[in-house]
């Protein structure tokens, strides 16, 4: 029973902050910031994306500038990766 309540209260608070992420203006914390990196690339974000942008608006059009051929290309990649190593741990225990 408690790992069900803790799961729950864990989908509780990431979806809470998945939505304070995804809804507060993007560059709005520049000046929280203390790495001088950090602070270059909040204010670039800023600049190119507006002021009331949210990071919701600069994910969809991410998604929109994404080549779909080269994410088409990771599933079968992915795939085989999977089969790869799925081969590698079964001749290990095998050998074991």
């Amino acid at each position: 029973m408690f790992k069900k309540i803790l799961s729950v209260v864990t989908i509780i608070l990431v979806v809470i902050i998945g939505y304070t992420a995804f809804t507060s203006p993007v560059g709005s914390n520049c000046e929280k910031q203390t790495d001088a990196r950090t602070q270059a690339e909040c204010y670039q974000m800023r600049e190119k994306y507006g002021e009331g942008t949210t990071m919701w608006e600069v994910t969809v059009q991410a998604f929109k500038d994404i080549n779909i051929w080269v994410l088409l290309l990771l599933v079968p990649e992915q795939i085989f990766m999977y089969y790869a190593a799925g081969q590698i741990y079964f001749s290990f225990l095998k050998k074991r």
